[in-house]
C-alpha cells in the first residue's frame, strides 16, 4: 500500500484525460476480436456514475459496462476499464 500513500484517487477519477473518444481501430486482431474497429474510450468518472446505479445485491459485470457505453455512443465496444484504471486486462 505505501505505493498508494501518495495518490490522489479524486484527482484520478475526475482527470478526463481528452475522453469520451471515438478511437477507429486498424488492428485486424482487434477488430475479429471485438466485432468492429470504433472503439469507445469513457472517462473514468463515468464508470463510477454506473457503478453508482447499481442496486445493492445485483452484479454488474465490466463487459456489461463496456457494452452499456458502447452503445450510448454508437460505438462497436468500449474500452476496458481496468486497462484505464492501470490495473491490467
Amino acid at each position: 500500500m505505501a505505493k498508494e500513500d501518495g495518490k490522489d484517487f479524486n484527482a484520478m477519477l475526475n482527470d478526463s484525460k481528452d475522453m469520451p473518444k471515438i478511437q477507429i481501430i486498424t488492428d485486424r486482431k482487434s477488430i475479429e476480436k471485438y466485432g468492429g474497429n470504433r472503439m469507445y474510450f469513457a472517462p473514468p468518472i463515468d464508470y463510477d456514475k454506473v457503478m453508482k446505479q447499481v442496486p445493492w445485491g445485483k452484479l454488474l459485470t465490466v463487459g456489461e459496462i463496456r457494452e452499456y457505453f458502447a452503445g450510448l455512443s454508437g460505438a462497436d465496444y468500449g474500452r476496458n476499464f481496468c486497462i484505464d484504471c492501470g490495473m491490467g486486462e
